[in-house]
């Protein structure tokens, strides 16, 4: 994971995720994701050890 979580590009474990593009690879390939789990994804990493409500959790998109 990179030192900045609010880069558009966080690795973890075989996987990369760039937000900005909207796309998840797992060792170099595309991983077929919709938009919902992605962003619930997302909303995840940039929130790193911290408690996610189930209210962020529907507001993310």
């Amino acid at each position: 994971m990179p030192a900045d979580p609010e880069s558009p590009k966080v690795r973890f474990g075989p996987y990369e995720a760039d937000f900005s593009e909207g796309v998840l690879r797992k060792d170099g390939r595309l991983v077929k994701m919709q938009a919902k789990p992605l962003a619930v994804l997302e909303l995840l990493v940039r929130k790193q050890g911290k408690v996610v409500s189930h209210v962020e959790l529907r507001r993310a998109r």
